[in-house]
This record gives structure tokens, sequence and C-alpha cells, in this order.
């Protein structure tokens, strides 16, 4: 029977050390290496085991060689087991605290080897050996229990069918020195004293093999949710490079309409004065002030198209302050009281190109309207967040605009409502004879 179960184990193991080592070669995994040292040191250990009972081998190892490749051995074979388990279970990164303390565990299974290879040239007596080799086995078991416990706890199935493993080993392991010691065998070679490890070796072999399978699953899922994500920033890329082409169109139509526009005028208006600068000077005085006119505000649309192209100019606390720079000097010129504010949140909010350009040009031609419509002495600024909505208000307290009839329908409001159909935005206008004005509009978070 004894036999029956040496071959099964032996061939089991065999098996596995070359499949392992296939799964290495194929993956290039360090906790593989680990794994395929501890199979080969085990499988020496038993295979030198048995030889020493039934010998089969073409050769026999005897004295200090099998004390060499007796206990020191199969302690390193479990040293390599546990280097494979926390490297496995990626232990370093899931769980530091387990890590750790596995690496102090480590210590024993280092020192036991050097000592225990030391004092073998000494011939100590094979029952004091067992006995050490019986402690220190005790030690450890004692010391790695609460950490598998703690593993347990996490009801992770691939920790689970790895610690499950590793018990089976270790009390396999176990239980012939307390058997050898409970007996009197201490120190024999008797293979019954192995029937314990060997049957934990093949439970370990079918429940590694079952985490394998798991753990593969786990890294096929990986590379899925991986490629997905890929794909989902290809896909974003995409929209950002059509969104960035787009933004450029208009950029580009933008300057051809206005800033291409003012300098055709300011050529036109060159020529003019050209002509009438000797016959008629006033009136050619009056063609160089619309120049310069014309000039000032190129110069200015051109300085704006500058400002919120530049990727440090995004959130709306930016755009506060550049509004700032632009509308105090016209309001002090008017004496015209100014108030601009935005929320904490809103001022943190980052904006797209488009956006940027878009609302920054909203609210200058709002100011601007006010400014040069209201007879107000008072303007007013606020924008914040209201249940999902960006709000920006623009108050007066100048002359109102009356009946919908009475609404000027020039350029200014046309283009306002243009730029807030482009950003998905609405537009509300609230303004009555002697009451001011308050123009309000709404962009929703999501378009921001």
């Amino acid at each position: 029977m004894l036999d029956l179960l040496h071959a099964l184990l032996i061939g089991t193991m065999c098996y596995q050390f070359i499949f392992m080592l296939l799964q290495w070669y194929v993956f290039r995994r360090k906790d593989y290496l680990y794994y395929i040292t501890y199979m080969g040191c085990t499988l020496l250990f038993l295979v030198i085991r048995i030889d020493a009972n039934s010998p089969f081998l073409p050769f026999h190892i005897s004295g200090m060689a099998e004390e060499y490749l007796d206990q020191p051995l199969i302690i390193f074979a479990f040293w390599m087991y546990i280097r494979f388990g926390y490297h496995f279970l990626n232990l370093k990164e899931n769980q530091p605290g387990i890590y750790k303390a596995t690496l102090r565990l480590e210590w024993i299974f280092m020192a036991y080897i050097v000592i225990k290879c030391i004092i073998i040239p000494l011939g100590l007596s094979p029952q004091i050996s067992s006995s050490i080799y019986l402690a220190v086995t005790v030690l450890i078991t004692g010391l790695a229990g609460p950490l598998m416990y703690k593993l347990l706890r996490q009801r992770n199935l691939l920790n689970n069918f790895l610690v499950v493993g590793s018990v089976c080993v270790t009390l396999g392991g176990l239980s012939g020195s307390v058997y050898a010691f409970c007996t009197g065998q201490l120190g024999e070679k008797n293979m019954a004293v192995y029937v314990g490890l060997e049957l934990a070796i093949l439970i370990e072999l079918l429940l590694l093999n079952t985490g394998l399978v798991i753990k593969n699953k786990h890294i096929q899922q990986e590379i899925i949710d991986t490629q997905q994500e890929l794909i989902g920033q290809l896909r974003q890329t995409d929209i950002l490079r059509t969104n960035l082409s787009s933004m450029q169109s208009k950029l580009s139509a933008d300057l051809h309409d206005n800033i291409g526009a003012g300098l055709s005028s300011i050529s036109i208006y060159s020529e003019i004065a050209r002509q009438k600068l000797e016959l008629q000077p006033a009136s050619a005085a009056q063609v160089l002030r619309m120049i310069g006119t014309t000039a000032a505000e190129v110069i200015g649309e051109m300085k704006d198209t500058i400002w919120f192209i530049q990727p440090m100019n995004s959130t709306f606390g930016q755009m506060i302050d550049r509004l700032r720079q632009y509308a105090e000097p016209l309001c002090v010129e008017k004496e015209i009281k100014l108030l601009m504010i935005a929320d904490e949140q809103a001022a943190m909010e980052t904006l797209t190109l488009v956006q940027n350009k878009n609302i920054f040009l909203i609210l200058k031609e709002g100011i601007n309207n006010a400014l040069k419509h209201a007879d107000a002495n008072a303007i007013s600024l606020h924008i914040g967040i209201v249940a999902s909505l960006m709000q920006i208000k623009i108050t007066d307290n100048g002359k109102g605009m009356g009946s919908q009839t009475d609404r000027p329908d020039g350029n200014g409001l046309k283009n306002i409502q243009k730029r807030i159909s482009d950003i998905n935005g609405t537009l509300t206008i609230k303004s009555d004879m002697g009451q001011g004005t308050e123009i309000l509009i709404k962009v929703p978070v999501s378009e921001i």
C-alpha cells in the first residue's frame, strides 16, 4: 500500500514539476520559480527517504550528504513555498502588514538552515537533531497560524485555496514528527513517519492547480478590463481629437470673421483717409479716429483669443479676473460700481477651450450691453452652482427694456443666444422699464 502511495506521489510530483516549469517558461513569473524550487526540493527529499527504506536508485546517498539532504532540505523547500505564496497572492501590495510579518518569519527558516548545516559535522545524535527539528517546526507553525487566519478572514477564494494547501503541507510535515515523538521513533528513518506529509502534498497539488485556474481567470479578466479601458481611452482621444478639430475650425472662422473684417475696415478707412487728407483734413481726421477705434477693437479681440486658448486660463475664477481687468477701467470712466463674484466651487470648475471662449464672450457682451445701453450706476456678475446647474447672472440697476417689442434685437443679444446654444445652455432676460435688467444663463454642470 505504501509503495502504491509512493509511486502515485512521485509520479504526480514529477508531472507537477514539469508542468510548472513549462508555465514559468511561458509566463516568466517569479512566483512559479519559487514553486518549482519547492517542488524539486520536496521531490528530492522524498526520493532519498524512500530509497533509504526501499532502495531503487542506481546509487545510494549516505553519511553527511544524507544529513544535508534531510531536514535542511525540507525546511528550505517550505521556505520556498512561503515565498511562492506571498508572491502568488501579491501580499506586498494587497496585504502589506501580513507581507512584512512573513518576511520576519523567513529569518527563522534561514537561521535553522544555516545552524543545522554548521552542526551536522559535529555529529549530533538523530534523537537530538529530530527534537530540534520538531521544536522549530512547532515554532514556525505557531507563528504562521495567525497570518493564515488573517488571510482566511479576507474571504478571498484564491487566498483560501492557497492557505488551505499551506495548512495541509504544514500539518502533514508536523504530523510525522509528532507521531515519531509520541511513538519513540524520533531520529529513525521510518517511511511511516512521512505518510502524512505525502498525503498532504497530494491534497496541496489539487488545491494549487485549482488556485492556478482561478489566478489565470483573474489575469484574463484584468487583461480584458485593461483592453476595455484602453478602448475607452482611444474613443475619448478620438472625441478629443474631433473636438479639437472643431475648435480649430471655429477659431479660424472667428479670426476670419471678426479680426479679418476689422483689418479689412482699417485698410478701407486708410485709403479713404489718404484721399481726404489734403482736400478735407477735418473729414480725414474723423476717418483716422475710426481707424484707431477699429484697431483697438481688433487688438482687444486678438488679446481675448490669445487668453482663452492658453491652457492655464481654464477656470471660472481665472475668467472673472480677466473680465475684471477688462471692465473695471470702463466702469471707473463712467463712474459705475462693478461687483464680480464666483462661488468657491464654481471658481474651480475647469472649462474646455470652446466653453471658455463662448462663456467669456457671453459675459463680455453682457457687460458691454449694460455699459452702453442701461444708463446704470451699478453692474454685478455672479457665478454659482445651483441644483447641478452653473448659473451666471448679470444684473444692472439701469432703465430696463420694457415690453418685448421694446427690447433691442441687435447683434449683441443674437451673439449671446448663439453662443449659449453652442454650450447647451439656456438664456432668460428679465427687464422692466425703470427696474433694471437681469440676464440669467444656465448651463448643466455635466456639460462643463
